[in-house]
């Protein structure tokens, strides 16, 4: 029997994971947790007997989400004493890993001595340039056929929290569900302890304002 709710309980955490728009509503006690388990079997497959111990989970799953409702609180407390500032004329450049350090320095070096910005990304396979336009053609220069892509006509937020962000969880998550609630894509991100750097389209510019305003 044991093995059988567990087994219950992670279809319906599966289900939840992937809907956090019902997570909220568990949070908020606007789900009504009876019509939700039964929604929860048809579209899962379950059976009507499970119908009992869908509902246990979901009674479980909502004292975790309320605890997180709590955090959320923290969170918008954290971000009103957030600053932001905003960097057009942004491009991103990603090349190939197996380039020589040496360049990737040189240009480090380069834009530095411009007073210019430069964000570097390490990943598994490719080395991502977070920097404005005007580099753009230094950059190739260096890389030549190594550059995989290039996106320009982008635009950096920096936002600067208190030391406290590192103490609150779910803030980048925070940020992101703001974000996708209207479609907007990000290019990329950088986080560098209080600094918290998302790279976005321009056209997006005026609604990411208004969402971080806070």
């Amino acid at each position: 029997m044991q093995k059988e709710y567990m087994s219950i309980s992670a279809t319906v955490d599966d289900y939840l994971r992937k809907q956090p728009v019902l997570q909220e509503s568990i949070a908020e006690d606007v789900a009504n947790l009876s019509k939700l388990a039964r929604k929860i079997i048809v579209e899962t497959n379950l059976e009507e007997k499970d119908f009992d111990a869908a509902l246990v989970a979901l009674r479980r799953k909502k004292e975790l989400f309320t605890k997180r409702k709590n955090y959320k609180k923290k969170i918008q407390q954290l971000l009103k004493k957030t600053t932001m500032e905003i960097k057009t004329n942004i491009a991103v450049i990603i090349t190939e890993k197996t380039t020589f350090y040496e360049k990737l320095l040189a240009v480090q070096k380069h834009i530095k001595e411009q007073k210019g910005t430069t964000h570097i990304i390490e990943g598994k396979e490719t080395i991502t340039i977070i920097t404005q336009e005007i580099y753009t053609d230094f950059i190739k220069k260096h890389y030549k056929h190594h550059i995989i892509k290039e996106r320009t006509g982008l635009v950096e937020v920096i936002m600067t929290s208190p030391e406290t962000l590192e103490e609150v969880p779910g803030v980048i998550q925070h940020l992101y569900s703001l974000l996708a609630s209207k479609h907007i894509n990000v290019v990329e991100t950088v986080s560098c302890w209080k600094d918290t750097i998302i790279v976005v389209e321009k056209k997006d510019l005026q609604a990411v304002t208004e969402l971080f305003d806070f």
